[in-house]
This record gives C-alpha cells, sequence and structure tokens, in this order.
C-alpha cells in the first residue's frame, strides 16, 4: 500500500489526466487520435483509480 503523501500525489495525477482529457476531447476526436470509444474507456479507468485512491486514503486517515 502506498503512503497517504504518495496516494495523494497519484490523486494530483490523475485530475491531470483527466483534466487534460476534458480540455481536449473535442480536438483529439476531430484529430482521429482516438475514437470517441477510446477516450471514454481511458477517462474511465482514470476514474476507477482515483476511487481505488480515495478509499485507500480514508483508511489510511481513519
Amino acid at each position: 500500500m502506498m503512503t497517504l503523501e504518495g496516494l495523494k500525489a497519484r490523486m494530483e495525477e490523475l485530475i491531470g489526466q483527466l483534466e487534460f482529457h476534458s480540455r481536449f476531447f473535442s480536438m483529439i476526436l476531430a484529430d482521429e487520435m482516438a475514437t470517441e470509444a477510446e477516450l471514454l474507456e481511458a477517462i474511465d479507468e482514470m476514474l476507477d483509480e482515483f476511487i481505488e485512491l480515495s478509499e485507500q486514503i480514508k483508511k489510511l486517515q481513519s
């Protein structure tokens, strides 16, 4: 299990990745760099990891 600091750092990294995907969603699709399904799958995986990290942080804080 990661330390609380490590978990928080990973969450910040995930937030940055989610912001990137959200901000450039239309541009990525327009340039055909990824399909909508691929992009949504990547976002879904990041959200799953974010939820898991949130649960681990709650456990460490209690």
